[in-house]
C-alpha cells in the first residue's frame, strides 16, 4: 500500500522517468471507468471441418479455443485469465485480470451458425457485442488487451487416422525421425506459418513385413484466408505428407 501511495505521489509530481526499475510499474488508473458495451461489425470467422472430429468437453462441433490462468506476479495479486463458455449456438469469451477477488475485463458475445454437407461441417462465428468492466473502488486493474479476430482464428481440433506402409516398422520409424526430427515428449511437431500439428504416432507390424500407423493429431490453427479456415484441406494435406514419409 505504501508503494502504491508513493507511485501516486510521483505520478502527480511528474517524476516517474527517474524511478529505479523496481519502482516502475504499468500505468495507474485511480478510479474505475463505468461499464461500456459496443456492437461488433465486420468480423466473421468460418471453419470448414470434416464430420468425424472428436468432440471433447467445451468444444463447438469439435473446435476448442485457448484458455489460461497465469499468476503474473507469482503471489496471486495479479492473475491473467482467458476462458470461454459455449454451446452450439452461443459463445461467451472473457479476458480478465484480477487479484482473486476484484478485477477488470472484457466479455465478448458471439453467435454461432452451423451447416452440414454429407462429408463436412461449416461452422461460422459472428461476434455481436463486447462489454468492458472495472471492479473495485480505487486503483482498478486496466482492462486487458484482447485481439478477438486472432482468438477466433486460433481454433484447436483433435482427430485420428490410420496409414498403411509397405515397409517394416523399423524403417518407417527411422524415416519419421529423419524427416520430422526428434520427438518431444513422444510427440512429433510440424510447425508451419499457418498451423501447428502435434502428432502422437504408434507403428504396428502389419501383414507381410509391412506397417500400420495410428496417428493422433492436435491441430492449432494460426491464420485464416479472408476469414475462412479450411481444416478439412489441412487434414488432407497432412495425411498426404505422412503417407509419403511412411512409404518413402
Amino acid at each position: 500500500m505504501r508503494l502504491n501511495l508513493l507511485m501516486i505521489f510521483l505520478l502527480f509530481c511528474g517524476c516517474t522517468h527517474n524511478l529505479p526499475p523496481e519502482l516502475k510499474f504499468e500505468p495507474i488508473q485511480l478510479v474505475p471507468k463505468p461499464d461500456s458495451t459496443k456492437e461488433i461489425h465486420n468480423i466473421k470467422i468460418t471453419y470448414i471441418l470434416p464430420n468425424n472430429l472428436e468432440n471433447p468437453e467445451n468444444s463447438i462441433n469439435g473446435i476448442r479455443f485457448i484458455e489460461y490462468d497465469i499468476d503474473a506476479r507469482g503471489k496471486g495479486t495479479k492473475i491473467e485469465r482467458l476462458y470461454y463458455e459455449a454451446n452450439l449456438e452461443k459463445l461467451k469469451i472473457e479476458r480478465r485480470t484480477d487479484n482473486g477477488v476484484a478485477g477488470s475485463g472484457i466479455i465478448t458475445q458471439v453467435n454461432i451458425s452451423t451447416t452440414s454437407t454429407p462429408d463436412k461441417k461449416i461452422v461460422t462465428f459472428i461476434p455481436k457485442t463486447q462489454r468492458t468492466y472495472q471492479q473495485g473502488l480505487v486503483l482498478p486493474f486496466l482492462v486487458p488487451d484482447f485481439d478477438l479476430e486472432d482468438y477466433l482464428t486460433s481454433g484447436i481440433i483433435l482427430f485420428n487416422f490410420e496409414i498403411n506402409s509397405d515397409y517394416p516398422p523399423e524403417a518407417v520409424s527411422a524415416n519419421l525421425q529423419r524427416l520430422l526430427g526428434d520427438k518431444i515428449k513422444k510427440t512429433y511437431i510440424i510447425d508451419n506459418k499457418d498451423e501447428r500439428f502435434e502428432l502422437k504416432i504408434t507403428i504396428y507390424p502389419y501383414r507381410h513385413n509391412q506397417s500400420k500407423l495410428t496417428v493422433r493429431t492436435k491441430l492449432f490453427n494460426k491464420k485464416s484466408n479472408n476469414g475462412t479456415i479450411d481444416l478439412s484441406e489441412k487434414i488432407t494435406n497432412l495425411k498426404k505428407q505422412l503417407m509419403s514419409i511412411a512409404n518413402n
